[in-house]
């Protein structure tokens, strides 16, 4: 069988078996991986994009508190101004 075959390709059963193989490896795409990996791929992205919001609710919660503590600070500040130099009643 394997003269027969060598008779009609013009080539050894290895060699025809070998550019066989690296065909069907060839037409393995970006498209055909991601229908194959679809829902390890959508995982991925879910828990990334879950990380990104994480982050910048941490960044927006820090930047809050910053800007109590400075408004707090400026407040205390008037006030201590005020102790320290009342205004005059003849204004």
């Amino acid at each position: 069988a394997p003269s027969a075959i060598q008779g009609i390709t013009g080539e050894p059963l290895a060699e025809l078996e070998k550019s066989w193989m690296e065909d069907l490896f060839q037409k393995a795409t970006w498209l055909s991986y991601i229908s194959n990996h679809f829902y390890e791929l959508l995982f991925i992205l879910a828990a990334l994009l879950t990380f990104y919001g994480f982050l910048r609710v941490t960044i927006r919660i820090r930047t809050y508190r910053d800007e109590d503590e400075d408004e707090a600070f400026v407040a205390e500040a008037l006030r201590a101004e005020e102790k320290a130099h009342p205004p005059d009643p003849k204004q």
